[in-house]
């Protein structure tokens, strides 16, 4: 079968968000005017901001931590410009990994002679980040899963939490320890020669646990900081009291919206906070799709801001002295 156009493919994304976010607002799940109080809250929405910052710093230093375990150097600097270049794209392009092909672009141009490692990196920082979502998660489900509190599906999301948790961990020591095997692998098309040694250079980190332990360590502050960012949304369209075993929702939601279906998870972060919130709750948190548009909104916003990163930015390996 042919590959459906970009155009088409953008267009049927654009009607999935609007049909979804009509759909949410004739069932009253999403209600605007609560969504708009937000604003009347704006010292909120400037923490919220600023606590965004520090997540996108977070990401851009676990992603220099993986660069600097290949022996290439990136500055931190480089990378959190990089980091917010890549948000930009993941906006502005039709495709859900448009800010990691600007990402790889830029770093082949910055390390030509180790560009199968450096590639590597932004899969592994995709993959660990993920993991990182699983992991808290799951320690914010503990309690649920152990004490039996709550409505009857906080136990089974939990379980879900913790289970993604186990299959990531197994995953990414198979993925590594498999890695150490390509190394040696000799091929005479050159493509595969390149996937090769991508795919070799992560027996890297089967020497290196501490630097999986450290980008692991910061992708899950950086979901921690999400679930305060999402608590803050939810103060501001009014919730005042929410029970702390309920964050763990945050990153289940988050991993939605990492779904093809929308651009950037509009809609489809909506229903899915609505309904696990609903769910968890048994029916007594209906702000689940307002808070998450608040989040959502804050957040496109502070990645819209790599815009002048992007007209600023000077690569060094093309740059003119």
């Amino acid at each position: 079968m042919r590959r459906l156009p970009a155009w088409l493919s953008t267009l049927t994304k654009i009607t999935v968000a609007a049909v979804l976010i009509a759909w949410m607002l004739r069932r009253g799940a999403l209600d605007l005017s609560a969504v708009g109080s937000a604003l009347t809250r704006w010292p909120l929405i400037l923490l919220m901001a600023g606590i965004y910052y520090l997540q996108l710093g977070l990401i851009a230093w676990r992603w220099s931590l993986l660069l600097g375990a290949q022996n290439i150097p990136f500055p931190l600097r480089d990378a959190f410009s990089l980091t917010m270049i890549g948000m930009l794209f993941n906006l502005i392009m039709p495709s859900s990994i448009g800010g990691d092909l600007m990402k790889s672009y830029y770093v082949h141009q910055r390390a030509k002679e180790r560009s199968p490692e450096a590639l590597t990196t932004i899969v592994l920082d995709r993959v660990l980040g993920l993991l990182s979502l699983f992991f808290v998660a799951a320690l914010a489900a503990l309690p649920s899963l152990l004490g039996g509190t709550g409505s009857a599906a906080l136990p089974t999301l939990s379980l879900f939490s913790v289970l993604g948790a186990v299959g990531g961990v197994a995953a990414l020591g198979i993925g590594i320890r498999a890695g150490r095997s390509a190394g040696g692998i000799e091929h005479s098309n050159r493509l595969v020669r390149l996937l090769v040694r991508g795919a070799g250079s992560l027996g890297h980190y089967w020497t290196t646990p501490s630097i999986l332990a450290a980008a692991t360590a910061a992708g899950m502050l950086s979901f921690v900081l999400s679930c305060l960012n999402f608590s803050l949304a939810a103060r501001a369209v009014g919730v005042v009291d929410l029970p702390i075993q309920f964050l763990f929702l945050v990153p289940l939601g988050l991993l939605t919206t990492a779904l093809p279906i929308s651009p950037a998870g509009i809609g489809v972060g909506q229903v899915a906070f609505a309904e696990l919130f609903r769910l968890a709750s048994g029916g007594a948190f209906t702000f689940g799709a307002n808070a998450f548009t608040v989040f959502q909104t804050v957040q496109f916003l502070v990645n819209l801001t790599g815009f002048f990163f992007y007209v600023s930015y000077r690569n060094p390996a093309t740059s003119r002295p």
